[in-house]
Parts: C-alpha cells; sequence; structure tokens
C-alpha cells in the first residue's frame, strides 16, 4: 500500500480508482447491483475534494494530502497506474465473459437433465405399456 506521500509524488503515474454501485436488471429481468468502475487522475481527485470541502464549510483546503485522503476515504479508492488500470480493465472483461460462460453451460446442463429425465420418463411409459 501506497503512503500519501508516495502517490503525491507520483501523481503524475497514478489514477485513482474506485467503484459505484448502480441498480440493474439482467435480461430475465433480475434486479441485482451493478459495480461501476470510475477512475481520475490524482490531482483532480484532490481538485474535486478540495470544492467539495469548501461547500461544506472547510475553510483551510489548501493540503493536497488531506484532500487527498479524504477523497481516498469517502470513495474507498485505490491507486493505480494507467498500464495497471488497463489491465484490470481487461480481466475483469475476460471473467465477466468466463461467467457468461459458466451461466450458459448451466442453463444447457439443466436443459439436457429435463429432456433426459422426459425420455426415461417416456421409456418408462412404453415399458408399463408393453408389460401391460
Amino acid at each position: 500500500m501506497k503512503t500519501i506521500e508516495e502517490i503525491l509524488y507520483n501523481k503524475d503515474n497514478l489514477l485513482l480508482v474506485w467503484q459505484e454501485p448502480r441498480c440493474a436488471i439482467d435480461a430475465s429481468g433480475v434486479e441485482y447491483t451493478a459495480n461501476v468502475k470510475l477512475s481520475t487522475t490524482v490531482q483532480e481527485g484532490i481538485d474535486i475534494q478540495r470544492k467539495r470541502s469548501l461547500e461544506r464549510g472547510i475553510k483551510d483546503v489548501s493540503s493536497d494530502g488531506d484532500q487527498l485522503f479524504e477523497f481516498m476515504t469517502i470513495h474507498w479508492a485505490s491507486t493505480y497506474t494507467n498500464d495497471e488500470s488497463r489491465e484490470i480493465s481487461r480481466l475483469l472483461t475476460k471473467i465477466k465473459k468466463l461467467e457468461d460462460t459458466i451461466e450458459e453451460l448451466d442453463e444447457n446442463n439443466c436443459r439436457m437433465s429435463r429432456k433426459v429425465r422426459n425420455m426415461e420418463a417416456e421409456e418408462e411409459e412404453r415399458t408399463n405399456y408393453k408389460l401391460s
């Protein structure tokens, strides 16, 4: 974990990244919470927090470190380089595709199980019919 001082020293090479929940509905109508990934530069995060602090009536907003700490605390933000952020996005996309594939395979498995049960029931009916 980087200290505030380390982040400020490297602020030109780092992004602040956090997630915010959003209500969503999947294709079958089921509601769920989607996590939207947001990012900004360290300097923009400091400036955003500085404005919010002034709006809340805080007079001394000159410390970048204090504003950065406040922003990161409020948003549970982490720091990443641009390359790390791109790699995380790529991996999250890959994970989502894998989850979709697993869900599709589960649905196919359920359909196949129903077909097998139906075929077994039909076979049992034929057997019972022949016996009677």
